[in-house]
């Protein structure tokens, strides 16, 4: 390519031949530029392309992710509240079970003392009886 200073005068200026040939030059500079400049917003948009692709994929990854954790969060509540609800019905008949065990230990108190009673006024009469029998014997 002839470069602008290399162009020869002519008598009356510059050469057409020279001019002709410099414009052409920079005519086939400028579309290979512009070439290139396609090409490389071609392969940006391409680009862009794939990345707005692969930010959906996530996106959409991020929203799974956020529902699953809602959903082990609202499983794991769930669960709290049902173990609790369970811990207190076991506490309530465990309350129960303790009366109901608590009003046999007193009725067996009870019969256990009765029963003493009876032994004891057995054992009295037992005692009045062989007394009375020692001293009738001792009589005869």
């Amino acid at each position: 390519m002839v470069g602008l200073r290399e162009i020869k005068k002519a008598i009356f200026g510059y050469s057409k031949k020279d001019v002709i040939n410099y414009i052409d030059g920079l005519k086939e500079e400028l579309v290979q530029k512009m070439y290139d400049k396609d090409r490389e917003v071609r392969y940006i948009m391409d680009e862009n392309d794939l990345l707005k692709k692969q930010l959906q994929i996530y996106k959409e990854r991020e929203e799974l992710i956020i529902k699953a954790i809602i959903n082990v969060d609202n499983t794991i509540a769930m669960m709290i509240k049902k173990a609790d609800e369970n811990a207190e019905k076991v506490k309530d008949e465990l309350i129960k079970q303790e009366e109901i065990e608590k009003e046999k230990l007193e009725m067996i108190r009870q019969e256990a003392g009765n029963v003493e009673k009876e032994v004891r006024k057995v054992l009295k009469d037992l005692i009045r009886d062989i007394e009375k029998e020692k001293l009738s014997s001792k009589k005869e």
